[in-house]
């Protein structure tokens, strides 16, 4: 009886056995694409949404410069963009970033007898990020995605020749309508969306 028991449980085990490796061979396919557990993208964007309202996007067309209503000019350029994504499967990945923006404005302010000084005021932004990014097309030459982040937005310093000054941090977010990024030679990156980042970025994947 013993041996009957033991002649099906053997049975069992290597039916299972089989059965698993014909799985693992299935699922190690050698024409599935694979995919980096880890990334980090360094990236510059433009048209970032510093200092704009977030609403009528006032401010974040004009690329280097705008004009205020009330005459003063301002000088923003790109933000530059540190990435890591962890990548849980290959349609969601999680991570974070750290972005940084630099503007300039020429200011206005007026001495005790009313006469007007003009003068220039350098701002320097940090905002970081929690990301989200969901992939909808991934093979050996390129993937497609959209994602989010949420975070922080805050400015680090504004001086000038009276004085220096900081905010506090205020809740930010970025959106990635669409991103492509190539796995091939150039692991080029390209993204629309809107935020701090930029509304375009481009960059490297590594």
């Amino acid at each position: 009886m013993e041996k009957y028991y033991l002649k099906q449980l053997m049975a069992i085990v290597l039916f299972l056995f089989a059965t698993n490796e014909g799985f693992s061979q299935e699922t190690q396919n050698p024409t599935t694409p694979k995919f980096k557990k880890h990334e980090f993208n360094v990236s510059v964007g433009v048209f970032n949404t510093i200092q704009s309202n977030p609403i009528t996007l006032s401010r974040t067309i004009p690329l280097f410069s705008y004009r205020s209503n009330s005459g003063l000019l301002f000088f923003k350029i790109g933000s530059f963009n540190l990435e890591y994504n962890l990548n849980l499967s290959k349609i969601y990945s999680i991570g974070g970033s750290i972005s940084y923006t630099y503007s300039r404005k020429n200011n206005k302010r007026y001495l005790w007898d009313g006469t007007p000084i003009y003068y220039d005021a350098h701002s320097h932004f940090l905002s970081f990020f929690i990301n989200n990014k969901f992939n909808y097309i991934r093979n050996k030459n390129f993937n497609i995605y959209s994602g989010f982040g949420i975070g922080l937005t805050q400015m680090l310093k504004e001086s000038n020749q009276f004085s220096a000054s900081s905010n506090a941090f205020h809740f930010d977010f970025q959106l990635c309508f669409v991103g492509i990024a190539f796995t091939n030679k150039i692991p080029l990156l390209l993204e629309f969306g809107l935020g701090p980042q930029g509304i375009f970025k481009i960059g490297f994947k590594f």
